[in-house]
């Protein structure tokens, strides 16, 4: 399984071992029944990852250790096919935990958008 995070966020401990998933979570420091936590067992930053410029190719993807357990907490982000072409008037959503601007700090309960 794997999950996309911000490099910057992955690199916060250097020792492979003291990473950690968490999900289920929608507040940072508040773990519920529902709370999953996985080790990492890879990172792998996109090639082109400036960590000068926080918002430029911003993307690592943690390869986890065990499967995930889905449940109605967590469920898999769909990608669309290869080439698929969506609608421009279609309905989208994102999620996160990232700065809301280059200024800001990251947010400590997960944020989303139409």
């Amino acid at each position: 399984m794997m999950v996309t995070t911000p490099p910057s966020s992955s690199r916060k401990s250097h020792v492979l071992e003291n990473n950690r998933v968490l999900l289920g979570n929608t507040q940072l420091y508040q773990h519920t029944r529902h709370t999953q936590k996985i080790p990492v067992s890879q990172i792998i930053v996109y090639p082109d990852f400036d960590k000068f410029h926080p918002f430029g190719n911003d993307i690592a993807m943690l390869q986890l250790l065990f499967p995930v357990n889905f449940t109605s907490y967590i469920i898999p982000a769909c990608l669309p096919a290869p080439g698929m072409q969506l609608p421009s008037n279609s309905s989208c959503w994102i999620t996160g935990w990232g700065m809301l601007s280059e200024e800001s700090k990251g947010a400590w309960r997960g944020q989303g958008a139409d």
